[in-house]
């Protein structure tokens, strides 16, 4: 498991030598090109529609409110997190969450966010491959949470 979620997330940043895999991942890759592709389109088809759907500070708020056991977790590094973060979150810094997939409940809303998006949707991209069907990425991210004013915690508060 933890070699398939490496190769989703090299694949996805553009990574080509990793699990044995000795030259870049393309369209031209000759080995194995069938299988990848059956592979990704076998877990591209499982996404639901709108998984990466929570795109505005208002659509966060409203889901945290309806359920107050809304998980919130930082995918941004450790030293990124410290310096502020969505009050309530949880950090599992993305290259941890295949360590740490343990601390992430199947059910329930869980919302992943980092600084802009990017490293959210390697994330969630990778929990849902996984299996998890209740993980959202919040788009906007601590910048768009600061943006619009809203409050940040820092470790120890």
């Amino acid at each position: 498991m933890r070699q398939f979620l490496a190769f989703l997330i090299a694949l996805m940043v553009g990574v080509g030598a990793i699990a044995g895999f000795s030259q870049p991942v393309s369209a031209q890759t000759t080995a194995n090109s069938a299988e990848l592709t059956e592979t990704m389109n076998a877990s591209l088809g499982k996404l639901p529609q709108g998984f990466y759907a929570v795109k505005s500070v208002d659509q966060l708020k409203d889901i945290m409110k309806k359920d107050d056991k809304t998980l919130l977790v930082d995918v941004r590094s450790r030293f990124e997190y410290v310096k502020g973060h969505i009050p309530g979150a949880i950090n599992i810094p993305l290259r941890e969450l295949a360590e740490n997939v343990d601390r992430i409940p199947r059910k329930g809303n869980v919302v992943l966010y980092c600084t802009s998006g990017y490293r959210t949707g390697i994330g969630v991209m990778s929990l849902h491959t996984l299996g998890y069907d209740n993980i959202q990425g919040f788009v906007s991210g601590i910048v768009g949470w600061k943006e619009a004013e809203e409050p940040v915690a820092f470790l120890g508060d």
